[in-house]
């Protein structure tokens, strides 16, 4: 598992920069913005690019995302990055079908709501587990 401070400072280093770690949101929007009107005005790129890592308060996000579940047998063999559950069940079409056509059902309804969406997907995924805490990741940008 990478974590996505990790991931940040990995993909900043691929394109030839690397973080300038800030204290505050506001004080890397605000680096950001001089960053952006130096280079426009010298025509040079700054090597630093400012990033703020905060713990995560939107729902849905956990820390790591695990696409199986214990009664699963996972092949991590087969590929160096991605597992492969070898004891897979696959779903009948007509139950395909049918999660698509309530999910179809919810969203064209006109007053859809996350509450309904993540039940639809419960029933489908009964692993699934959704932490709700009220904010989204739209918020966040």
């Amino acid at each position: 598992m990478i974590s996505f401070d990790t991931i940040a400072h990995d993909l900043l280093k691929y394109l030839g920069m690397r973080a300038d770690i800030c204290g505050t949101e506001e004080e890397a929007k605000a680096k950001v913005k001089v960053k952006v009107e130096v280079e426009a005005e010298v025509k040079v790129k700054v090597e630093g690019y400012p990033v703020y890592f905060f713990e995560s308060d939107t729902s849905g996000e956990k820390s790591y995302e695990e696409f199986f579940t214990e009664n699963e047998i996972l092949d991590n063999e087969r590929f160096i990055s991605l597992g492969v559950i070898k004891n897979s069940v696959r779903k009948d079409i007509g139950e395909v079908d049918e999660i698509f056509s309530k999910l179809k059902q919810i969203f064209t309804s006109e007053n859809v709501s996350k509450t309904e969406i993540v039940e639809a997907l419960r029933e489908w995924l009964p692993n699934f587990d959704h932490i709700e805490k009220g904010k989204g990741l739209d918020s966040q940008m």
